[in-house]
């Protein structure tokens, strides 16, 4: 909602994240402690597994851009070789 100037109200700057923290903060005081106690635990094991999730992905991408870029030096390595025994070749025939 927006105030008479056009400006948001206080409780829309907070992240989601926040509000709904302090929504389970106000149910903690209140007579669901007990539900808002397992919904913060919830949240925070799905955040560390996503946390866990998120290093692995980077961890498989690292290794993945690695492995590239060994593979384009084996393949250059090779081609260079190869250049090379063909210039002896060459050299050789023309001699």
């Amino acid at each position: 909602m927006a105030n008479n100037f056009g400006q948001r109200e206080p409780w829309m700057m907070k992240s989601t994240e926040k509000r709904v923290e302090e929504l389970l903060a106000d149910q903690i005081m209140g007579d669901n402690g007990d539900r808002a106690m397992s919904l913060l635990s919830k949240f925070a094991l799905e955040d560390m597994s996503f946390r866990r999730f998120e290093h692995q992905l980077r961890r498989d991408e690292e290794k993945d851009h690695l492995e590239r870029i060994a593979k384009i030096r084996e393949e250059r390595e090779r081609r260079n070789r190869e250049e090379e025994e063909a210039r002896k070749k060459n050299n050789e025939l023309n001699k």
